[in-house]
């Protein structure tokens, strides 16, 4: 049975009968079967298994698009409950940041003035406060991260290590359509052809590592998929070669390093994000 609480209050109250190992999936709702992956994950490690569901205001520098990202509760709900999540938490923005909170400073350089940070300013801060929020009232030991998120998952990263260092990060697998699109919420926005051209992200992406891995540069690589990619109508914010976890440019595959390909990019005015990590 799911179990539903809404404040900070409710938490605070019932913590402590939820025990010492407690695992935590955060999302913003309009769950889909990338979120179930998260969840089954969380609850393969341990049954006692906390989601909340919180459109965060404070990551979204545009307005309108906290006002048009989609919001399914009563199927999120349905969701969780056919998953076997025990535990949902649901608060407002009010109660949530309502409460006196002493926030410490948290180092993410580089991360805040590169990428996702430099997309959208502001994102990584809404990011570290409700994160901080969160793990400062529910106390979880793990939590469970998507790798679609790339750049949110290093920053989650350097936020465990300086400010809850018994807690532990699980990035799980990114879960993808057949066709290879990354799933997300966003992707409702999409219309059937612009999930077909969407799908050529992905593709791009692998191409781009076989290059590499043929001895390629980044820009040779980039070269032979940037045109494509264009021919489907996706307008490129970003596609790059880094190294982990700062996320530094990178023009050659290093194997000794642990590298990946980051793409954004907007398709019919949605913005879609993706990345490979080469083995």
């Amino acid at each position: 049975m799911l179990t539903i609480f809404q404040t900070r209050e409710e938490i605070q109250a019932y913590r402590h009968q939820l025990g010492d190992d407690l695992a935590f999936v955060p999302t913003m709702g309009a769950l889909h079967r990338g979120h179930s992956s998260l969840l089954a994950s969380a609850m393969e490690h341990n049954p006692i298994t906390m989601c909340s569901i919180f459109v965060n205001p404070l990551q979204f520098g545009n307005v309108s698009d906290l006002d048009t990202y989609p919001k399914t509760l009563e199927a999120d709900i349905d969701l969780l409950g056919k998953e076997g999540v025990r535990f949902l938490f649901m608060p407002t923005p009010e109660d949530l940041y309502g409460a006196e909170v002493d926030y410490p400073k948290i180092d993410i350089a580089p991360l805040h003035d590169i990428y996702e940070g430099k997309m959208r300013p502001g994102h990584f801060d809404g990011v570290l406060k409700v994160l901080y929020t969160f793990f400062h009232l529910i106390q979880p030991n793990h939590v469970f991260f998507g790798q679609k998120d790339l750049q949110q998952c290093m920053v989650v990263e350097k936020l465990i290590a300086q400010c809850f260092p018994m807690m532990e990060l699980h990035i799980c697998e990114t879960v993808r359509e057949e066709s290879g699109l990354a799933m997300s919420s966003r992707n409702t926005r999409l219309s059937e052809e612009g999930k077909i051209h969407a799908a050529q992200i992905f593709k791009s992406l692998n191409e781009i590592g076989g290059g590499l891995d043929n001895g390629m540069t980044f820009n040779e690589a980039f070269n032979l998929s940037k045109e494509h990619l264009a021919s489907c109508r996706i307008e490129i914010e970003y596609l790059d070669l880094i190294n982990l976890p700062n996320m530094d440019a990178a023009s050659h595959r290093k194997k000794e390093t642990r590298q990946a390909l980051v793409f954004a990019g907007v398709l019919e005015g949605v913005r879609l994000i993706d990345n490979v990590i080469l083995d």
